[in-house]
């Protein structure tokens, strides 16, 4: 099957042309016959006529008979002499002919009734096409003598015409073959730019739209290429401007901390942000494209979702999504136009931690306060009922008060020591720190209390090794990790203070032998007057706290590694860099 263009193009060009040489070729030949054989016929009928002037005066059967051999031979013609009955009474070509009756012929009939006679058929004398021309022969008185009749014989201009056919033929293939070279010519001048200018729309069509045409050929290709390329142009620029819009959407949606979902009217999910996947516990990626029964997996929000596609109306409502941590969300499902839903998932846990938290503060402060306080008003009230009056009595209340007056003072301190860390309205005098002199500073500050309980403290690292940061509040995040070790450590065991250089990073370390802490419980260690076990306690509970805070405010971060029985490790990271900025 003919496909490309340039090959319709080529047959239909040639088909024309052959078909429009054709019909000029046969109207041609047929116009050049009968223009000749009206000629000759011409010639034939003044030839009769010179003949029916000769033999009028004398027309008889004996004179004609005599005259005709003789008159058929002068013009290469045959003439025959026919009575008004049609019988041949003279015939330049056969004697045999002589006394027959011709009437029926149709020339000679035509002649008796007077007219000239014209017919052209084969002789069935001779066998060969001829043209007969018969005219009638009147005496003086008008009276019909009989018909002269003139014959040619046709051979040869019919092997005339057959020449004229084969030359005309042969012109015509000849202008056929030209003419077909010369439409390939054009069909290839034409289809070139235009196969061309195709190859460029599918290029275009595969997203190459930087892509052009060439602006070649014809007027018509011209304009069909610029109009391409305006196409081009104009898709390209219109691209761009999605493709804007799309980065500018995905980077909204990416910035969002609310979850978007977007389900089309064939209940696939058609778009998804990072934050509802990482809610939902997704990967996006694989979800999206998916059914929206991939959300049954957290029954509140597909009955909420089945809610809002039965009433076509908005719904919302706050659910819990279980997971490794549970998340408070307020959802909202919200039908759009078209079939589509849109979901909105609000995280509200940091809120609901946050009033846990501060819940949790206020009791934690609270407990904290009462027995020391509750001590006191009870040893006050002893010494206002007489035990002021017993002086060993009074002077162990009033050190006991004293104790407990300092307890108080000091998680005075701590809390707002920790509320100016949280708060920011600490600054940061960062310098190079060598941990080695820090460290051995810190250790001999407490010798004393470490001694008490025949503890002994072993140094690991580099005594080359420094660090980035505040060295006061450094010094209080390993005096107050020691005095943790110390507290929960067995007397007469060892604590390991450990440093080391990473490549980005300075590490600090401190490791107890003591009981350990549940697994459980280690994500929460920092936390404000947390405290794993009874066993645990004697401080004010937030010493951990206050380290957390101070290694942040340094870009660093904390950590804790124990298992149970096998004692304690915590430790921070601070960055091999100066940090600006304030707590």
């Amino acid at each position: 099957m003919l496909r490309s263009f340039r090959a319709r193009l080529s047959i239909t060009v040639l088909l024309l042309l052959a078909l429009s040489l054709g019909v000029m070729g046969a109207w041609l030949a047929a116009e050049f016959r009968i223009f000749y054989m009206v000629r000759v016929e011409e010639s034939l009928v003044r030839q009769a006529r010179l003949v029916e002037l000769l033999v009028r005066d004398s027309y008889t059967p004996a004179h004609l008979r005599s005259l005709a051999p003789r008159v058929g031979g002068l013009d290469n013609v045959r003439i025959t002499f026919l009575s008004p009955a049609g019988v041949v009474w003279g015939e330049s070509a056969r004697e045999a002919e002589i006394w027959v009756n011709h009437s029926d012929r149709p020339e000679v009939k035509t002649a008796i009734s007077g007219e000239v006679g014209v017919h052209t058929r084969v002789s069935v004398t001779l066998g060969v096409p001829m043209l007969y021309v018969a005219v009638p022969v009147w005496d003086a008185a008008g009276i019909l003598q009989g018909v002269v009749r003139v014959a040619l014989d046709l051979t040869g201009m019919e092997a005339a015409f057959a020449r004229v056919h084969l030359l005309a033929f042969s012109g015509g293939l000849v202008a056929l073959l030209i003419g077909g070279a010369l439409a390939l010519a054009h069909a290839q001048a034409v289809s070139e730019p235009l196969h061309k200018m195709s190859e460029v729309a599918l290029k275009i069509a595969d997203g190459n739209i930087a892509c052009r045409a060439d602006v070649a050929g014809p007027t018509e290709i011209r304009r069909l290429a610029q109009a391409l390329n305006t196409m081009a142009h104009n898709l390209e620029g219109e691209l761009k401007r999605v493709q804007v819009a799309a980065e500018k959407l995905q980077a909204v949606l990416a910035s969002l901390r609310d979850g978007v979902i977007l389900i089309d009217n064939r209940e696939n999910i058609e778009l998804i942000n990072d934050a509802a996947a990482e809610m939902l516990a997704f990967s996006a990626a694989v979800i999206l494209g998916q059914r929206d029964t991939m959300l049954m997996r957290h029954p509140e929000l597909s009955e909420l979702l089945r809610l809002a596609k039965n009433e076509r109306s908005a719904c919302h409502k706050r659910i819990v999504l279980s997971g490794q941590a549970a998340r408070h969300i307020r959802a909202a499902v919200l039908p759009l136009e078209g079939g589509r839903i849109m979901i909105v998932l609000q995280d509200l846990t940091e809120v609901y931690t946050a009033v846990d938290s501060r819940r949790d503060f206020v009791a934690n402060v609270s407990h904290e306060l009462r027995t020391p306080l509750t001590s006191l008003g009870l040893m006050v009230e002893n010494l206002l009922r007489g035990a002021l009056d017993e002086r060993d009595v009074a002077q162990d209340f009033l050190r006991r008060m004293a104790g407990e007056i300092e307890r108080l003072t000091e998680m005075v301190l701590d809390l707002l020591q920790l509320s100016r860390l949280e708060s920011g309205t600490e600054g940061l005098r960062q310098t190079r720190v060598v941990v080695s002199g820090l460290v051995r500073e810190v250790v001999e500050g407490m010798y004393g209390l470490l001694d008490n309980k025949g503890q002994i403290v072993e140094v690991l690292g580099d005594h080359g090794t420094t660090l980035w940061g505040d060295r006061e509040k450094v010094r209080q995040v390993i005096i107050n990790l020691l005095d943790n070790a110390n507290k929960f450590s067995p007397a007469g065991s060892n604590i390991t203070i450990g440093f080391r250089a990473h490549a980005q990073e300075t590490e600090v370390y401190v490791a107890d032998h003591g009981p350990g802490i549940l697994p459980e419980h280690l994500p929460r260690v920092y936390e404000r007057f947390f405290k794993s076990s009874a066993s645990r306690g004697g401080g004010t509970g937030l010493g951990l706290a206050i380290v957390k805070h101070i290694i942040e405010a340094h870009g660093g971060s904390v950590y804790v590694r124990s298992r149970l029985g096998e004692g304690a490790t915590f430790g921070f990271t601070l960055p091999n860099h100066f940090a600006e900025g304030q707590l």
